[in-house]
C-alpha cells in the first residue's frame, strides 16, 4: 500500500513555489494525520525532511511514538529512592542550564525539572554514569516533551542512544571518534588528510559528540536546528547520522579551517593542539543558526548511506548500532553486556592504554566542554567539576 508520506511527496523540491511558512503548515497537518494514524513509516520519513516535526507538541507525540515502536514490553521497577553517587554533580551543572530563558521564575521551574528528570534516570539505572553533556542533553527534552511523556521519552532515548557515554571509561566515546574520523575522511580525503584522521582521533569534536550537537548552540527557540537534529536521530534510529551531521558542519567550515591551520601554523608546537584550536574557534566564529540552513539539507541528503563498517570500530554493543523491535529486558541485556565489555577492557593484560597524547587532547576537549568564550548556556563550571573530569581522563 501507498503510504500518505509517498502520496504527498513532502521533499520540498515540489513545494519551493510555496512560503517557508505555508509549507511548515502544511507539513504540520500532514504529521498530525500520521500520528493519527499511528503512520510510523511516515513519520520516520516526516522527521528527516525539512522542518522536522515541526513543533514542540507534535514532537513529544513523535518522538515517543517511534521510542516506543523501538523497544516493546515496559519493562516493571521496583522503587529506586536510592540516590546516585553523581546527583551532587548533575545538580552544579543543571543550576548553569538554560541561561538562555530570561524570566528567573521559567529558568527556576525548568531548572527542577531538568534535574528531576536526570536524577530520576540515574536512580532508575544506577549502572549508567552521569557524565558532564548529559544535562545538556535531557535539557531538550525538558524544553519539548509535555509532563506525561518526559520520562519515558527521557529514558528510552538514554538507554537507546546514550550508553557509551555512560560508561565507566571512556572507551566507547573513543570508538565514536574513532567512526566520525572515518566519516570525515570518506566526505574529503583531503580535509580528512589536513585534519591527521589517520593518525589522530577528531578530538576537537568530543564536545558536540556527547551533548549531540547542543552545545554548538546558544539559544532555543522554537525553530531551532537543534530540534531538528534531534527528529532525524529519534526518525531514522540511528545516531551514527549525528557523525553524518557534523561531518558536514565541518565540511561547510572547510576552507576557513584549511585557512586558519595555514595561517597558525608556525604558532604552535604540535599539530594536534593546532587542529583543535582551530576548528573550536572556527565553529565559535562563525557558525551562526543561518548556517544550519545550508548544513542540515546537505546531512539529510546523506542519511544512512556511508559506506564505512561501523561495527569494524566499535564494540558490538554499541549504541552506533541501531536497536530495534526488542524487549525491554533484551535493551537491558545490552547494556549490561556493553558495562561488562567496558570493563574487561580495563582489565585484560597487556591492553592498550589510551596513548598521553590522546589524553591530553581529551583534557582540552573536555575543557571546551564545559568552557565557552563569552556567555553560553553551561559557560562557566565550578572548578571540582573540571578537576572530575580531567582526573578520569587522566587515570586511564
Amino acid at each position: 500500500m501507498t503510504s500518505e508520506w509517498e502520496d504527498t511527496n513532502f521533499d520540498m523540491a515540489s513545494l519551493c513555489f510555496i512560503s517557508d511558512l505555508n509549507q511548515s503548515k502544511l507539513k504540520r497537518v500532514i504529521v498530525a494525520n500520521a500520528l493519527q494514524d499511528d503512520d510510523l513509516s511516515s513519520l520516520e520519513h516526516l522527521g528527516t525532511s525539512k522542518f522536522g516535526f515541526v513543533n514542540s507538541q507534535l514532537r513529544t507525540k513523535a518522538w515517543l511514538s517511534l521510542l516506543r515502536s523501538r523497544v516493546k514490553e515496559p519493562y516493571e521497577f521496583e522503587s529506586f529512592n536510592q540516590p546516585h553517587k553523581d546527583e551532587y554533580q548533575v545538580g552544579l551543572d543543571v543550576n548553569r542550564a538554560f541561561s538562555h530563558v530570561k524570566d528567573d521564575s521559567e529558568k527556576s521551574e525548568l531548572r527542577k525539572l531538568l534535574y528531576d528528570t536526570v536524577v530520576k534516570v540515574l536512580r532508575k539505572f544506577p549502572q549508567l554514569h552521569y557524565y558532564q553533556g548529559y544535562h545538556e542533553v535531557i535539557s531538550i527534552f525538558v524544553l519539548v516533551c509535555d509532563r506525561n511523556s518526559l520520562d519515558e521519552t527521557v529514558e528510552l532515548f538514554t538507554l537507546l542512544y546514550l550508553r557509551d557515554f555512560m560508561m565507566d571509561s571512556l572507551q566507547c566515546t573513543l570508538e565514536q571518534l574513532e567512526v566520525l574520523s572515518h566519516f570525515i575522511s570518506e566526505r574529503d580525503e583531503k580535509l580528512g588528510g589536513i585534519l591527521q584522521l589517520d593518525q589522530k582521533k577528531p578530538v576537537f569534536a568530543i564536545a558536540s559528540v556527547l551533548t549531540l550537537l547542543v552545545h554548538n548552540f546558544e539559544s532555543f527557540e522554537q525553530d531551532s536546528p537543534i530540534f531538528s537534529i534531534f527528529d532525524i536521530i529519534i526518525s531514522t534510529n540511528n545516531l551514527s547520522n549525528l557523525l553524518v551531521i557534523y561531518t558536514e558542519l565541518l565540511l561547510h567550515f572547510k576552507e576557513p579551517i584549511l585557512k586558519q591551520v595555514e595561517v597558525y601554523e608556525i604558532d604552535f608546537d604540535n599539530d594536534m593542539d593546532l587542529i583543535h584550536s582551530v576548528v573550536q574557534q572556527t565553529l565559535l566564529k562563525l557558525l551562526t543558526q543561518s548556517s544550519w540552513d545550508d548544513i542540515l539539507p546537505q546531512a539529510r541528503v546523506r542519511l544512512n548511506n556511508s559506506t564505512v563498517k561501523v561495527l569494524k570500530y566499535t564494540n558490538k554493543f554499541s549504541s552506533l548500532l541501531p536497536v530495534s523491535d526488542v524487549t525491554f529486558t533484551a535493551l537491558l541485556d545490552i547494556l549490561a553486556k556493553e558495562i561488562e565489555w567496558d570493563a574487561s577492557r580495563k582489565i585484560v593484560k597487556n591492553s592498550p592504554r589510551i596513548p598521553q597524547f590522546v589524553k591530553w587532547s581529551l583534557v582540552i576537549g573536555i575543557i571546551a566542554a564545559v568552557i565557552k568564550v563569552g556567555s553560553s548556556h553551561t559557560s562557566s563550571v565550578h572548578s571540582t567539576s573540571v578537576i572530575e573530569s580531567l582526573r578520569k581522563v587522566l587515570s586511564q
